[in-house]
């Protein structure tokens, strides 16, 4: 439960992993992409990622061991600067060798120059000093001048031969881009989408809101996977008035376990006040497992509980006020922003699970005619990236900024329907929707 309103679909709930190949020494997940630092790749699958808190360490996987939580192996991604700008890299791997051997007591094993995403790069192998000896390889590359990345990867020596095949896996998927337009970008987007978080008031959000329910049906590969109803509405919680949006989205991936996700989300115009609460529910009967997120935020000031399997934990992170987008008004955005020019507007999304917060960017790129139900219609084409890291589903809007249909980068399709149509599918998503859930007024 991590991503906030309308990618729920993709992230929270879509399992939808790549083709398995014989040839491959791991199965690899959806691709990670780092504008920000210039680059994106694919890691394994069934890792623990964590991103760096600071700007040498941006990012790391590890696997681990399913029963004990033990680290099997690393991947990581870090950056480091140097002064000279154009670094030649016969040189300078043989200064790397000499550092890493009397300053990290790391016995090398072999120093190469290799080609990675059309450019050389420095590859090291060897075994790290310390009580417990690891088998590592560091790839080191100049995206731009003046800064290396370093692709690592570490684990049992017994283990070098897979590792180093996994290791050469991933870094055929390394992607670079231009660490600087992206920055640049960024800060436009930005700017788009503070100026509109101060545009709003309750007059602005409460004529965004949609009076009747709203349903689709979600298919992939052309087969029914599931459905989603939204249901919105204006008024007061806590005293507080503000918009509530309620979310209920069932999918059952083929030889999948069956996942629902309930969510009640609220928040005043100015986002000063917010609250939500989010429901995941894996599987059916007594193996179901359950998730519960309760959120509040006052102020400044995010305050979120989180509980599995009765186990909970608390998190508490300060808002980046001037960018931050509230949950609830993010379902609203397509009715906020101008549909009629291509724009990008940026903002800031709580992540719970890290308690960090992601760049969610929503972007109006054209008309185009589509194909409905209701035979051809003239739509808005946009995007909605939940995170920085992450490739945007692509949306189709009416022009008063209704929802007609969302196709995520893996191929999960939400088509809005009419009732009976859902229900003539699933005839329990009344009874599903239906279930308890959400904020006490």
């Amino acid at each position: 439960m991590r991503r906030p309103i309308l990618p729920v679909v993709l992230v929270s709930l879509s399992v939808v992993s790549s083709p398995s190949h014989a040839a491959q020494a791991v199965e690899l997940g959806k691709r990670y992409i780092d504008p920000a630092h210039g680059f994106s790749l694919r890691p394994p699958l069934d890792t623990v990622r964590r991103r760096g808190f600071s700007t040498a360490r941006l990012v790391s996987w590890s696997r681990q061991e399913a029963k004990t939580g033990a680290i099997l192996w690393t991947l990581s991604v870090r950056q480091v600067t140097t002064k000279d700008k154009q670094a030649d890299l016969k040189k300078y791997s043989r200064e790397l060798e000499t550092r890493l051997t009397r300053e990290k007591k790391f016995r090398v094993e072999s120093v190469r120059i290799v080609p990675l995403a059309g450019k050389g790069a420095i590859d090291v192998k060897g075994i790290t000093a310390g009580p417990i000896r690891l088998w590592e390889r560091q790839v080191w590359i100049l995206p731009e001048p003046g800064r290396f990345l370093i692709f690592a990867m570490a684990g049992p020596t017994d283990a070098s031969k897979r590792l180093d095949k996994i290791c050469s896996q991933i870094l055929a998927t390394v992607t670079l881009t231009d660490p600087k337009a992206a920055r640049e970008q960024l800060a436009q987007n930005l700017a788009r989408g503070r100026e509109l978080l101060a545009s709003l008031n309750d007059n602005k959000l409460s004529k965004a809101v949609t009076k009747e329910p709203q349903w689709f049906l979600l298919t992939h590969k052309g087969k029914d996977v599931g459905f989603m109803h939204v249901a919105e509405s204006w008024g007061r919680l806590e005293r507080m008035e503000g918009v509530t949006v309620k979310t209920c989205v069932m999918l059952q991936m083929p030889k999948d376990k069956r996942r629902v996700l309930r969510r009640s989300l609220f928040s005043t115009a100015r986002g000063n006040f917010e609250r939500w609460r989010e429901h995941l529910l894996v599987g059916g009967g007594p193996a179901a497992v359950g998730t519960t997120e309760e959120g509040l935020k006052k102020a400044d000031m995010i305050v979120c509980g989180i509980t599995r399997g009765g186990n909970s934990s608390t998190r508490k992170k300060k808002v980046p006020k001037s960018i931050y987008l509230p949950r609830a008004i993010g379902w609203q955005m397509f009715r906020l922003v101008d549909l009629t020019k291509p724009a990008r507007y940026a903002f800031a999304s709580y992540a719970s699970l890290e308690n960090n917060f992601d760049m969610r960017t929503f972007a109006v790129i054209g008309t185009e005619k589509i194909a409905t139900v209701r035979g051809e219609v003239q739509a808005v084409r946009a995007t909605d990236q939940a995170a920085a890291n992450t490739e945007p589903a692509t949306l189709w809007l009416s022009p008063d900024g209704k929802l007609l249909r969302m196709k995520s980068a893996d191929g999960l399709v939400m088509n809005a329907s009419a009732r009976g149509a859902v229900l003539r599918r699933y005839p329990k998503a009344k009874a599903v929707v239906s279930a308890p859930t959400g904020h006490k007024k």
